[in-house]
């Protein structure tokens, strides 16, 4: 959420035409005595925008009662428009200093969700505001620089768009419009300005991505089977599904470094065949004693003098109890099922900010690797042999070491029965184990009858076909100054993105 001053002005639309800023700045309203030329400068750029909008808009000449703010770090101008006698509607439009729209929204009590266009609508009557709105200024890319997305638009219901060059989409730079029952344009939000930081002229060349087909055998390398809970039922089903952050570098073929892969699953390093040597029995706490010599023996901790308390939860319809210790403004806790006692979790409550990003990583991958399988082998099930891990490097806690680790069967992991795992990268020591969402043993199919990652690549494909595209990395929650050039399988929202290893179709939802 965008940080506002909180000094502002109230004034009709009227005043738009007096000399004095229309925005607040600081701690105070500026006056016409203390106005200087930048000001009577940026002044004039946000009524020429406000007209010309409005003359796009015209229910805006309905909300004639105004107040503008400038945004904490003066980037942007925030216009509320309202009536003169009632909340709402209300109107909130932000603008860039040079008077370019970033967004606007209609907030309205009028309830037509079920009166949309037709798709084919919303495209006709956003393409002609997006033609207006570039002419008039308040859009930087022209219509004939940005291509129609139908998928994404089927799924927003409303009018997706995504930024050009090169003849390839810009994966970031998007413009989205909704349009209510009328064929009003009440929600606009445009994300497909350079803003100067981008040189299209820097852009990589299409002609320097590898081709389709090698693009593909790349892939293919990358399609790994998994053992998945599948459908309504939760079938234990073998799948082939592609490893990867989800953007492949068109250059080179590898995985592009990003932090979108912490909201995709199988994204990190993967290490399989790793030797275990679980106790004959997964870990239990039916009582506080039994859960504090779980935290402090296995794990590490020091609860003296914390202060404790348990209670029942659900997460997902299902039952644990929870016994928790604090301390220090720290929360160690342990949670267990409640007829069993089997342990489901333990370690410090990191949901409260209680793990800071490490100074300085002091142990090895190879130790915090060694780390996680010590933590988690009184866990497992006494007959797991291997399991694979992965790295999770953008999940949190941030700078730590953290892994997935999923017991195998055959060499392949089962993803629901995975552990979450993290290994303080300072001193080595557990910060936390988040078991898996499914406790029962269950059969899984013999991978002798499955089909090779090739023919699972050659039906992936088939719903999921690869896109050249620019994408833009981001790193440290920063993104990159510069486009890459990334090959990216399109998202199907009709199925998901794992292929039957055994019948060599894709999995339907």
């Amino acid at each position: 959420m965008r940080k506002l001053n909180q000094a502002m002005m109230t004034i009709a639309a009227a005043s738009l035409l007096t000399a004095a800023p229309l925005w607040a700045d600081g701690t105070a309203a500026v006056f016409a005595s203390s106005q200087t030329t930048s000001d009577a400068a940026l002044n004039d750029v946000i009524k020429k925008s406000l007209d010309q909008l409005s003359s796009l808009l015209p229910y805006m000449k309905e909300l004639p009662v105004q107040t503008v703010k400038l945004t904490e770090d003066s980037s942007t101008v925030v216009i509320t428009r309202t009536p003169e006698k009632a909340k709402l509607p209300e109107m909130t439009i932000f603008l860039k200093k040079t008077g370019e729209i970033e967004s606007f929204s209609l907030e309205n009590d009028v309830d037509d969700k079920d009166k949309k266009l037709s798709l084919e609508d919303q495209k006709k009557k956003a393409e002609a505001f997006l033609t207006a709105a570039h002419q008039k200024g308040l859009v930087e890319c022209s219509l004939e620089e940005l291509q129609y997305n139908e998928t994404a638009s089927k799924s927003l219901k409303g009018a997706m768009f995504t930024r050009v060059i090169n003849g390839l989409p810009v994966e970031q730079k998007k413009v989205s419009v909704y349009l209510d029952a009328a064929g009003n344009v009440v929600d606009f939000s445009n994300e497909a300005s350079l803003n100067g930081k981008s040189d299209p002229s820097k852009f990589p060349s299409p002609s320097e991505a590898l081709s389709p087909e090698q693009a593909k055998q790349a892939l293919t390398k990358m399609m790994k089977p998994f053992y998945r809970l599948v459908g309504p039922d939760k079938t234990p089903t073998l799948v082939y599904q592609v490893a990867g952050s989800g953007y492949m570098d068109a250059k080179t073929g590898s995985w592009v470094d990003t932090e979108h892969a912490k909201f995709k699953s199988f994204t990190g390093e993967f290490f399989f065949d790793v030797p275990v040597a679980p106790s004959k029995q997964p870990l239990t706490a039916r009582s506080k004693e039994e859960a504090a010599a779980i935290l402090q023996k296995v794990l590490g901790f020091d609860l003296t003098g914390a202060a404790f308390s348990e209670q029942n939860t659900s997460v997902l319809g299902k039952s644990y109890k929870e016994y928790r210790w604090t301390k220090d403004k720290e929360s160690y806790l342990v949670t267990v099922d409640p007829t069993s006692g089997q342990v489901s979790s333990a370690g410090l409550d990191t949901d409260e900010d209680a793990v800071q990003p490490p100074a300085s990583s002091k142990i090895s991958l190879e130790d915090a690797k060694k780390a996680a399988v010590q933590l988690v082998q009184p866990f497992l099930d006494s007959d797991t042999k291997t399991v694979v891990l992965e790295t999770r490097m953008y999940n949190e806690p941030q700078g730590h070491y953290n892994f997935q680790v999923y017991p195998a069967t055959n060499g392949i992991p089962f993803a629901e029965k995975s552990y979450h795992v993290s290994i303080n990268s300072e001193t080595g020591k557990p910060i936390r184990l988040v078991g898996p969402s499914v406790d029962d043993k269950v059969a899984l199919p013999d991978p002798k009858n499955a089909i090779s990652a090739e023919q699972a690549m050659q039906e992936y494909l088939k719903h999921h076909p690869l896109q050249l595209t620019y994408f833009y990395p981001v790193k440290n929650s920063k993104k990159a100054d510069q486009p890459v050039l990334v090959y990216k399988a399109q998202i199907n929202p009709d199925v998901p993105e794992y292929v039957d290893a055994m019948t060599g179709k894709i999995v339907s939802r």
